[in-house]
């Protein structure tokens, strides 16, 4: 990505805006507990909120292994596995 970093790190910024504002929208709406969770069995139903949980249990469980696993190659080995180049 070198010579976009200065054009993407802009447009990620303004895209986390975006989910900020339309979660903003949704918190007023939504009075009840329960945050996206909440959010979601509004929208769309008790089985939708089930398995949207389970999606973003999975994706965290999957994500935070890769990250740990990536930091006891680094430790043991020496050797960067995942670098920006």
């Amino acid at each position: 990505m070198g010579n976009l970093r200065g054009l993407l790190y802009p447009c990620s910024v303004d895209f986390d805006r975006l989910v900020m504002l339309a979660l903003a929208r949704l918190a007023v709406k939504v009075t009840r507990s329960g945050g996206s969770n909440a959010y979601v069995e509004t929208a769309f139903g008790r089985v939708y909120r089930i398995s949207s949980q389970a999606i973003l249990w999975y994706a965290g469980v999957s994500f935070s292994d890769a990250a740990v696993a990536n930091a006891f190659v680094e430790l043991w080995t020496g050797l960067p596995v995942f670098t920006v180049q």
